[in-house]
């Protein structure tokens, strides 16, 4: 794995392009209509030359760049959130990590198989069905994270899929996973129940309110990560959080 700022690839990138590009561009001929008539235009000019060079050397960076990321060969460090932090040990990190889990949280973080933990919705957990579904959740989240205990950093892997709510059925719902390489965003989406508390008529209010967004899982574990001490590094390719020889 090649680890790198995103900026030094794209400029790599552009400047391998650019002399291409412009030795393509140089005496290439543009048809062009101009009052019904059709000219050809010869790019001669230097100024004229480096413009479009500049142009398909920018799309091509940026193009070939996102396809080296996706394929996990290249990923891209970032900066510490607190870098006057010194890094916790491992075992305190891991503490940390496992305090955050709630019962009362529609998420949660196990120890993983493959990996060292592992962070999604309760999707399993039957107290959450009915509020995810009357959410209309439609997108099943999971990261996997990796301790990397000699660098002091967390590599973490996100996949996402979609949930299909079933009634009259056990399990109620259809889970289909999709991966998806690099940082996922979803929308938020809220979901808010009032109800009657008990059997009194004036005992009325809200029994639950919660925002289903990834970051309401993604956001406690990198502030935990960087309060440790230690860097929160996305990466695209599952093999990168997983042990190896599984």
């Amino acid at each position: 794995m090649i680890e790198t700022k995103w900026y030094n690839l794209f400029i790599i990138l552009f400047l391998l392009f650019l002399p291409f590009m412009y030795t393509i561009f140089h005496g290439a001929s543009l048809k062009t209509t101009v009052n019904s008539e059709e000219k050809v235009i010869t790019l001669n000019k230097p100024s004229e030359v480096l413009s479009w060079a500049v142009l398909f050397s920018l799309v091509g960076s940026g193009s070939i760049g996102a396809i080296i990321a996706a394929t996990g060969i290249v990923e891209f460090t970032s900066s510490r959130l607190y870098p006057n932090i010194l890094p916790v040990p491992r075992d305190e990190l891991e503490r940390r990590l496992e305090e955050l889990n709630d019962p009362e949280k529609p998420w949660s973080i196990q120890h993983g198989e493959d990996t060292d933990f592992v962070a999604e919705w309760r999707i399993v957990d039957a107290k959450w069905w009915e509020i995810f579904a009357r959410a209309g959740l439609k997108s099943y989240y999971k990261a996997r994270m990796l301790l990397d205990e000699v660098r002091h950093r967390v590599l973490y892997h996100e996949e996402t899929g979609e949930i299909e709510w079933k009634t009259g059925i056990w399990p109620p719902f259809q889970l289909h996973i999709s991966k998806f390489s690099g940082r996922i965003f979803f929308s938020k989406k809220k979901a808010v129940l009032f109800a009657f508390k008990s059997f009194k008529p004036i005992d009325w209010g809200k029994v639950y309110s919660y925002n289903f967004d990834v970051n309401m899982i993604r956001g406690p574990i990198v502030e935990t990560v960087e309060r440790a001490g230690w860097l929160f590094m996305p990466v695209t390719a599952k093999r990168h959080v997983t042990y190896k020889g599984k």
